[in-house]
Protein backbone atom coordinates (compact mmCIF):
# COMPACT_ATOMS: atom_id res chain seq x y z
CA UNK A 1 0.00 0.00 0.00
CA UNK A 2 1.45 3.33 -1.02
CA UNK A 3 0.12 6.35 0.84
CA UNK A 4 0.66 9.92 -0.28
CA UNK A 5 0.32 11.62 3.09
CA UNK A 6 1.04 15.16 1.87
CA UNK A 7 1.64 17.05 -1.32
CA UNK A 8 4.02 19.49 0.40
CA UNK A 9 7.39 19.57 -1.34
CA UNK A 10 10.36 21.90 -1.76
CA UNK A 11 10.57 20.99 -5.43
CA UNK A 12 8.47 22.02 -8.39
CA UNK A 13 9.14 19.18 -10.84
CA UNK A 14 7.39 19.79 -14.15
CA UNK A 15 5.93 16.28 -14.31
CA UNK A 16 4.62 16.02 -10.73
CA UNK A 17 0.91 15.41 -10.27
CA UNK A 18 1.07 17.57 -7.10
CA UNK A 19 2.39 20.59 -8.98
CA UNK A 20 0.28 23.68 -8.52
CA UNK A 21 -2.11 22.09 -6.04
CA UNK A 22 -2.79 23.74 -2.69
CA UNK A 23 -0.95 22.16 0.24
CA UNK A 24 -2.89 19.19 1.52
CA UNK A 25 -2.09 16.72 4.32
CA UNK A 26 -4.01 13.58 5.21
CA UNK A 27 -5.35 13.71 8.75
CA UNK A 28 -3.20 11.35 10.82
CA UNK A 29 -6.21 9.81 12.60
CA UNK A 30 -7.86 9.01 9.25
CA UNK A 31 -4.57 7.56 8.05
CA UNK A 32 -4.23 5.39 11.17
CA UNK A 33 -7.80 4.07 10.91
CA UNK A 34 -7.51 3.24 7.20
CA UNK A 35 -4.11 1.56 7.37
CA UNK A 36 -4.99 -0.35 10.55
CA UNK A 37 -8.19 -1.61 8.91
CA UNK A 38 -6.31 -2.57 5.75
CA UNK A 39 -3.66 -4.46 7.74
CA UNK A 40 -6.30 -6.26 9.80
CA UNK A 41 -8.13 -7.20 6.60
CA UNK A 42 -4.99 -8.86 5.20
CA UNK A 43 -4.07 -10.64 8.42
CA UNK A 44 -7.62 -11.96 9.03
CA UNK A 45 -7.59 -13.51 5.56
CA UNK A 46 -4.16 -15.06 6.19
CA UNK A 47 -2.65 -12.97 3.39
CA UNK A 48 0.24 -11.77 5.56
CA UNK A 49 0.99 -8.21 6.53
CA UNK A 50 0.80 -5.70 3.67
CA UNK A 51 3.89 -3.65 2.92
CA UNK A 52 3.40 0.06 3.53
CA UNK A 53 5.10 2.85 1.59
CA UNK A 54 4.77 6.43 2.80
CA UNK A 55 5.29 9.16 0.22
CA UNK A 56 4.14 12.64 -0.71
CA UNK A 57 5.28 15.24 -1.84
CA UNK A 58 7.92 14.98 0.84
CA UNK A 59 6.43 13.07 3.79
CA UNK A 60 8.86 14.69 6.24
CA UNK A 61 6.97 17.95 5.63
CA UNK A 62 3.70 16.51 6.96
CA UNK A 63 2.95 18.30 10.27
CA UNK A 64 2.49 14.93 12.04
CA UNK A 65 5.39 13.11 10.35
CA UNK A 66 7.05 12.03 13.61
CA UNK A 67 3.78 10.78 15.09
CA UNK A 68 3.10 8.80 11.90
CA UNK A 69 6.55 7.19 11.96
CA UNK A 70 6.19 6.33 15.64
CA UNK A 71 2.72 4.85 15.07
CA UNK A 72 4.02 2.48 12.37
CA UNK A 73 7.29 1.56 14.09
CA UNK A 74 6.40 -2.16 14.16
CA UNK A 75 5.18 -2.47 10.56
CA UNK A 76 6.96 -3.39 7.35
CA UNK A 77 7.39 -0.15 5.50
CA UNK A 78 9.46 2.24 3.42
CA UNK A 79 9.51 6.02 3.24
CA UNK A 80 10.12 7.93 0.02
CA UNK A 81 12.27 10.98 0.75
CA UNK A 82 13.76 14.03 -0.93
CA UNK A 83 17.46 14.42 -0.28
CA UNK A 84 17.29 18.00 0.99
CA UNK A 85 15.29 17.02 4.10
CA UNK A 86 17.57 14.16 5.19
CA UNK A 87 20.09 14.75 7.97
CA UNK A 88 21.70 12.67 10.72
CA UNK A 89 18.90 13.43 13.17
CA UNK A 90 16.28 12.17 10.73
CA UNK A 91 18.29 9.01 10.02
CA UNK A 92 18.64 8.33 13.75
CA UNK A 93 14.90 8.85 14.19
CA UNK A 94 14.08 6.47 11.32
CA UNK A 95 16.39 3.75 12.63
CA UNK A 96 15.06 4.13 16.17
CA UNK A 97 11.56 3.60 14.80
CA UNK A 98 12.41 0.51 12.73
CA UNK A 99 11.84 2.01 9.29
CA UNK A 100 12.72 -0.77 6.81
CA UNK A 101 14.26 1.57 4.29
CA UNK A 102 14.01 4.72 2.27
CA UNK A 103 13.60 5.49 -1.41
CA UNK A 104 14.89 8.38 -3.49
CA UNK A 105 14.06 9.44 -7.03
CA UNK A 106 16.75 9.77 -9.65
CA UNK A 107 15.37 11.02 -12.94
CA UNK A 108 18.46 10.25 -14.99
CA UNK A 109 22.13 11.06 -14.98
CA UNK A 110 23.35 14.33 -13.46
CA UNK A 111 22.51 16.69 -16.34
CA UNK A 112 18.93 15.51 -16.81
CA UNK A 113 18.20 14.94 -13.12
CA UNK A 114 19.41 18.42 -12.16
CA UNK A 115 17.38 19.97 -15.00
CA UNK A 116 14.27 18.50 -13.37
CA UNK A 117 15.04 18.71 -9.63
CA UNK A 118 17.45 21.64 -9.44
CA UNK A 119 21.17 22.23 -9.78
CA UNK A 120 23.20 20.07 -7.40
CA UNK A 121 20.35 17.70 -6.55
CA UNK A 122 21.96 14.69 -8.25
CA UNK A 123 25.12 14.97 -6.12
CA UNK A 124 23.09 15.70 -2.97
CA UNK A 125 20.92 12.63 -3.61
CA UNK A 126 23.98 10.41 -4.12
CA UNK A 127 25.52 11.76 -0.91
CA UNK A 128 22.27 11.10 0.95
CA UNK A 129 22.10 7.54 -0.42
CA UNK A 130 25.64 6.91 0.85
CA UNK A 131 24.73 8.44 4.23
CA UNK A 132 21.75 6.09 4.53
CA UNK A 133 23.79 3.04 3.55
CA UNK A 134 26.55 3.94 6.03
CA UNK A 135 23.84 4.02 8.69
CA UNK A 136 22.54 0.58 7.65
CA UNK A 137 19.32 1.92 6.20
CA UNK A 138 18.23 0.13 3.03
CA UNK A 139 17.85 2.35 -0.03
CA UNK A 140 15.69 2.00 -3.11
CA UNK A 141 15.84 4.20 -6.19
CA UNK A 142 12.77 5.26 -8.17
CA UNK A 143 13.26 6.00 -11.86
CA UNK A 144 10.30 7.01 -13.99
CA UNK A 145 11.10 6.54 -17.67
CA UNK A 146 9.98 9.13 -20.18
CA UNK A 147 11.02 10.04 -23.73
CA UNK A 148 13.52 12.62 -22.47
CA UNK A 149 15.38 10.43 -19.97
CA UNK A 150 15.13 6.93 -21.44
CA UNK A 151 18.71 7.09 -22.77
CA UNK A 152 19.96 7.51 -19.18
CA UNK A 153 18.34 4.34 -17.79
CA UNK A 154 21.07 1.76 -18.53
CA UNK A 155 23.98 4.12 -17.81
CA UNK A 156 22.38 5.07 -14.48
CA UNK A 157 21.85 1.42 -13.52
CA UNK A 158 25.50 0.71 -14.29
CA UNK A 159 26.60 3.80 -12.37
CA UNK A 160 24.56 2.85 -9.29
CA UNK A 161 25.75 -0.75 -9.40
Amino acid sequence: MQLHITNRCHKNCFFCYNRGLPQNDIDKEVLFRCVDWFQEYFINRKMGSPFLSITGGDPTLHPAFEAIVEHYRNRQWFIMLNSETVNKDLLYFLKKNNVQGVQFSLDGLKEYHDSVRGKGDFERTLYTIHLCLRNNIKVGVMYTVNKDNQKDLLPLIKFLA
